[in-house]
């Protein structure tokens, strides 16, 4: 997988310092984002197995604060929570589309309701109650399998300040009224953001990198 921190430095950007991770997982990217230089993170996760188990790895990370929520565009509305059998990383609150076809060993057998909350309003909680050492957020890195434009429209007004989005992009297939590349390419061009890196296969998922100009 490609590391959207060697694409910042091909392109002589910065590293991000502090970064908001929306599909966190088991914690997978840990190693990576501590040698990019964040010294601040944000590590959202909504289901129990993963979340116990980024929990464990970031015991001795203080700075690096993990928390079991499902960021969606609006605050309350509960979800119907597909969970997939790979560990829940292919987990959505979408209906799996073509990814059944193209993955036919991960399967989607349990659902589970969960209550969804705008990123912007659980960023700014977390910082009123001190649980998190940091306001300003440098980068979003989003997995949320065909989500994505739901977490980007529950962001709100993070979206004017933050200097760098990476996010999983797929044709919009892949789940059930999922978003499209080029419906992120066309609602983050409205807050200034440039697309610098993509790569995606033919009915397949892949990765974008968005720089605000």
């Amino acid at each position: 997988m490609t590391s959207p921190f060697d694409i910042l430095q091909k392109h002589q950007l910065p590293n991000p310092k502090t970064l908001v991770q929306v599909g966190a997982s088991g914690g997978q990217e840990l190693e990576d984002f501590i040698a990019a230089g964040i010294t601040d993170a944000l590590l959202i996760e909504p289901l129990d197995m993963p979340f116990s188990v980024l929990q464990q790895r970031l015991q001795n990370i203080p700075s690096y604060v993990p928390v079991k929520a499902l960021v969606s565009s609006t605050n309350g509305k509960e979800f119907d929570f597909h969970i997939a059998s790979n560990g829940g990383q292919s987990s959505s609150i979408l209906e799996p589309g073509d990814h059944l076809e193209a993955y036919p060993y991960v399967t989607f057998s349990d659902t589970i309701k969960l209550t969804g909350y705008r990123l912007d309003s659980l960023f700014a909680y977390l910082l009123n109650e001190k649980q998190i050492g940091f306001d300003h957020v440098d980068m979003l890195y989003i997995d949320v399998q065909g989500a994505e434009l739901y977490v980007l429209k529950g962001a709100g007004d993070m979206l004017e300040s933050v200097k760098y989005i990476w996010t999983e992009i797929g044709t919009g297939s892949g789940y059930k009224g999922g978003a499209s590349y080029k419906d992120l390419i066309n609602y983050l061009d409205l807050f200034g953001y440039q697309l610098i890196y993509l790569e995606c296969g033919p009915n397949t998922f892949g990765d974008a990198l968005f720089v605000k100009i």
